[in-house]
């Protein structure tokens, strides 16, 4: 579940939209699979790494979900409440750089909010 959450709310924050875009804009939807892909490094990394079936469900859930459908992180935003970027981005951000990932993606995502760690 984590995969989709985390990797649904960072298209959505990072593009301010809904998870529609993804279907609209090329570069989302690779921002979608590269942080998919980079949860499921971390997976491998710490020696659990997912079923086979992850990273395919988690690209069928985003690309099958409603258009409009926002992530509670992104309607937090929209609202102009505290968004939980710390544990939905920063910290998977430094759990792959501490893994030695390039984490590229979260690095991406997690600067855009704010992220000021030095790794």
């Amino acid at each position: 579940k984590f995969i989709r959450v985390s990797c649904m709310s960072a298209v959505c924050c990072y593009f301010d939209d809904s998870i529609g875009v993804i279907h609209r804009d090329p570069e989302a939807l690779a921002l979608y699979r590269q942080l998919c892909t980079e949860i499921c490094q971390i997976a491998e990394k710490r020696g659990s790494p997912f079923e086979d079936e992850a990273f395919d469900d988690a690209m069928t859930t985003a690309l099958q979900s409603d258009p409009d459908f926002r992530t509670s992180i992104k309607r937090d935003m929209d609202e102009g409440r505290p968004m939980e970027v710390g544990s939905q981005f920063f910290d998977v951000y430094e759990m792959g750089r501490r893994l030695g990932l390039p984490m590229e993606a979260y690095g991406k995502v997690s600067r855009k909010f704010g992220y000021t760690g030095n790794l």
